[in-house]
């Protein structure tokens, strides 16, 4: 195997902020890292649970190129700083919007750099200060307004923590949705996530083979996060969750076994593996839990190479999770690779 991609994992690891104590971050870490940094990206994920009307919200906004695989570089023209991608997906029971389109940084932006000041005319808003934040976002096309407003909680889960380099953490919180969408409104109250990440570009596209990211709403209003990557080949980077129960922010070991695949193509119109149905765990010292989980709508392609969709799940868990239970999540995916040991079995849809 090639030195680079052998280095992968000390690097990893020397990037890891897992093992850093969750505290909240400093108003400085809180600010647009950007210009500065030469990329910042914030995502607000949210799963509403099933008695709502809608199923989950993800937005993401990045403030220039990253270089990972969500970047659609030959769909920009111009210098790579001067790149603002949005990317939203609402999925209702029966209904989905999605959004996916780079914006000029200074012409359509307004930003203020070391603050959360993010205007795009009437399109989108993101303004606030750790721990409250005001989101709004229209999307006259599909006659979509959205209201959110975000208080976060003082634990966060640091992915990675490199000042310089690479820096990534999630903050948990509590989302007031008040929504319109095609003659439907309403308003909803959910348990949401909220990331904020920053650093340097790299050629990672194609160092980085497979990126796997899944929130399961659970009983009671916590979450429970399933993250694994792979680099080419299946080389394993990183497998890795987190549970937040009552106020607390665990990390848990995380496995993941695939039943089926199927075929969808992304933003780019290239055929990707999407699983159709897996096995998790998610095991911790306080408890252990085990679910399988089947993709309840179609994978939307606004992620670049990758794409967001629903799943519903059966669950039983051990210790902190006791009993059985079902439930709803999102799940999103970047990466042309899939590893042999995570493959469908003989006989599925490909």
């Amino acid at each position: 195997m090639p030195k680079f991609f052998r280095a992968l994992g000390p690097l990893i690891a020397r990037v890891d902020g897992g093992a850093r104590a969750a505290a909240p971050p400093t108003p400085a870490e809180d600010g647009t890292q950007f210009p500065r940094a030469q990329w910042d990206l914030r995502t607000l994920i949210a799963v509403f649970g099933p008695d709502a009307p809608l199923r989950f919200l993800s937005l993401t906004t990045t403030l220039g190129l990253t270089g990972l695989p969500f970047d659609q570089g030959q769909s920009w023209s111009g210098a790579p700083d001067a790149a603002f991608d949005v990317q939203v997906c609402l999925e209702g029971r029966g209904k989905t919007a999605g959004y996916k389109r780079y914006h000029r940084v200074g012409s359509e932006l307004e930003s203020t750099a070391g603050a959360v000041h993010l205007h795009l005319g009437e399109r989108l808003r993101i303004d606030g200060a750790w721990p409250h934040y005001r989101i709004e976002w229209r999307q006259a096309e599909e006659e979509l307004s959205l209201d959110i407003a975000i208080e976060t909680h003082g634990d966060v889960q640091r992915w990675a923590w490199a000042p310089r380099y690479f820096c990534h953490y999630t903050s948990f919180g509590d989302c007031q949705l008040s929504w319109r969408w095609r003659g439907d409104s309403g308003e909803l109250s959910t348990p949401a996530l909220l990331d904020h990440g920053w650093g340097r570009r790299a050629p990672l596209a194609s160092a980085l083979g497979l990126f796997r990211y899944e929130v399961l709403r659970l009983p009671g209003g916590d979450i429970a996060i399933g993250l694994w990557t792979e680099g080419p080949a299946g080389l394993g980077l990183r497998d890795v969750g987190v549970m937040r129960r009552r106020g607390n922010t665990l990390q848990t070991g995380y496995s993941c076994r695939v039943e089926e695949l199927d075929r969808f193509a992304n933003y780019a119109n290239a055929s990707r593996h999407v699983p159709r149905r897996w096995r998790a765990e998610l095991s911790g010292p306080d408890g252990t839990l085990r679910y399988s989980a089947t993709r309840a709508s179609v994978p939307q392609p606004v992620l670049g190479d990758g794409f967001v969709s629903a799943f519903d799940y059966e669950a039983e868990g051990t210790g902190a999770w006791s009993g059985r239970f079902s439930g709803e999540g999102y799940v999103e995916q970047l990466g042309p690779a899939w590893s042999a040991n995570r493959r469908a079995p003989r006989g599925t849809s490909s």
